[in-house]
């Protein structure tokens, strides 16, 4: 897999920026406790779906989740963007993140050549997500809706998605 470590970077740079005002929104209205609690275990999946991938794929899924220097990967955008939410969605909002991240991190770490998720279209659903959340949070809900929809036509267009992921 050939990849030039600015694509990391924008692809990363793009997630931070979805949620550029979240922090400062979820520090104002909840406490330290709450937002440690609304972050817990936002994006804990088991081995079985990482095992789906090789050691390279894994790297690149791990950059994705994680992010890297300067720039916020999925699970800190996951753990801001729930933030938006009320307290009793949050298991639920969680669920829908993490199966959202690891279907689009999974695909967007495979090689260039066969990947059916780009970085064209993580920026495209970043500007949709940017837009919804400066709306608030029902307005976010839909578009995550949409993306997922989305995310689910490309994957399953061959009949199945590239990498297996059950319902937590």
């Amino acid at each position: 897999m050939t990849r030039l470590p600015y694509q990391v970077i924008i692809v990363i740079a793009i997630f931070c920026q979805l949620i550029g005002g979240a922090g400062a929104l979820a520090n104002g209205v909840r406490s330290e406790a709450e937002q440690q609690r609304a972050r817990s275990d936002v994006l804990a999946i088991g081995p079985e779906v990482l095992d789906q991938l090789s050691e390279e794929e894994r790297q690149w899924y791990q950059r994705f989740q994680e992010g890297v220097l300067f720039f916020d990967g999925w699970s800190e955008i996951s753990e801001e963007l729930l933030a938006i939410f009320p307290e009793e969605e949050w298991p639920s909002r969680k669920v829908m993140m993490q199966r959202l991240g690891v279907k689009i991190g999974t695909e967007w770490a495979k090689d260039n050549k066969t990947r059916k998720i780009d970085t064209d279209m993580i920026r495209q659903w970043g500007d949709l997500l940017r837009g919804a959340f400066s709306q608030g949070s029902e307005e976010t809900l839909a578009v995550l809706h949409q993306i997922e929809v989305e995310v689910d036509s490309i994957l399953l267009a061959n009949d199945r998605f590239s990498v297996t992921v059950s319902e937590p």
